[in-house]
């Protein structure tokens, strides 16, 4: 009987068990590169199959035991074992895999898809701050570039966001490429500089662990790069009673500073118009940067509500809330970004236009 090509659906709890015996019986009836099964994801009209063509050496918890059985039996650790990724990268922070691999002829010069380049670049990428150390100290060369032919400094940098984990797993690749004497570009300043403004706008959103850890080492890159510090003016928290006052001349600076002031760190807005700034931010994340994977009847639950809260104010023409109602009433898990940032710019004029704050009540939804 021929063998199955996906792996069975609990595999992740067969490896997390410890059980080899269990773990081998596996591919009793699957083929060694049998890859991830299917899995249902997102919600309502979203909801669907998310298949990978990832292999069984890409699961988390592997053990030199599971890798060493899988390169015994055939699985060819040099190919793309999930995501265009070798093996290595799935186990690029963790020093005993990496060794059994490397041990079993993982390559780390090999390339799994030309789009990604070396395991090494792929750390810089992926922000693997641990498995950029490793794969250096294994031989791994720096001169090499990787997706869009950029510069591993540049690549760990440019992949950074406002996360404060990501952003000190950037930094610290940065330091450590430049202790081994990569290179930087002319644009390694520009990306450098991103970062600290990031840092600056969000750190108060931060924890103090996440602070102290990033803090010292913007400092010292912003040193080595001549970089003057950057200072943004401290945003308090609304009180929900005072009016709703902005600063920013364009309506980005003033969405990101309602945010700042009206959106909680968690759950619901104190304020309608701190509400109607959270709903768009969300709803525009979930599409734009999620895929609309959890897109579902909570948000249009959502979108509902936003539609009720704009109509409870004054309109003008900066802010034509019946604009913004066809546009609600448009908005999918696929909606593009001119559209968002419409509604976006027509529910910051609508904020901005009326500043006295209107406490919310209750609400029907989750998110």
């Amino acid at each position: 009987m021929a063998k199955k090509k996906e792996l069975v659906e609990n595999f992740q709890e067969i490896i997390d068990s410890g059980d080899m015996e269990a773990f081998k019986k596996v591919f009793d009836t699957c083929e060694i590169s049998a890859t991830q099964a299917p899995r249902q994801v997102g919600s309502g009209r979203t909801k669907h199959l998310w298949k990978t063509n990832c292999n069984a050496i890409s699961y988390k918890n592997l053990t030199p035991a599971h890798i060493q059985f899988l390169v015994d039996n055939g699985l060819n650790v040099n190919a793309n074992c999930g995501y265009g990724y070798p093996a290595i990268t799935f186990h690029d922070s963790n020093p005993e895999n990496l060794r059994c691999l490397l041990d079993n002829g993982a390559d780390l010069k090999c390339v799994a898809s030309p789009q990604f380049g070396t395991p090494l670049a792929i750390a810089c990428m992926c922000l693997h701050a641990d498995g950029v150390r490793n794969l250096i100290d294994a031989g791994a060369s720096i001169n090499v570039t990787g997706f869009e032919e950029m510069s591993l400094i540049d690549l760990a940098l440019s992949h950074c966001d406002d996360d404060g984990d990501r952003m000190s797993q950037a930094l610290s690749i940065a330091k450590t490429l430049l202790e081994h004497g990569a290179e930087t570009t002319d644009d390694t300043e520009e990306y450098l500089s991103v970062v600290g403004k990031r840092f600056a706008y969000h750190k108060d959103d931060m924890t103090k662990e996440q602070v102290d850890e990033i803090a010292p080492l913007l400092d010292e890159l912003f040193t080595r790069f001549d970089i003057s510090p950057i200072v943004v003016p401290h945003i308090d928290k609304h009180d929900g009673i005072s009016e709703i006052k902005v600063t920013g001349k364009t309506w980005k600076e003033q969405y990101n500073e309602l945010w700042k002031k009206l959106v909680p760190d968690s759950g619901k807005a104190k304020t309608v118009q701190g509400e109607m700034i959270r709903i768009i931010g969300k709803a525009s994340y979930e599409i734009l940067d999620n895929g609309g994977l959890n897109w579902g009847e909570d948000y249009r639950k959502m979108l509902k509500a936003l539609s009720g809260y704009m109509s409870s104010f004054n309109s003008s023409g900066n802010a034509p809330v019946d604009e913004a109602n066809k546009i609600i009433k448009k908005i999918s898990a696929s909606t593009d970004e001119k559209t968002l940032y419409r509604l976006t710019e027509i529910i910051v004029n609508l904020v901005v236009d009326n500043p006295q704050p209107v406490p919310l009540g209750e609400v029907n939804y989750e998110h």
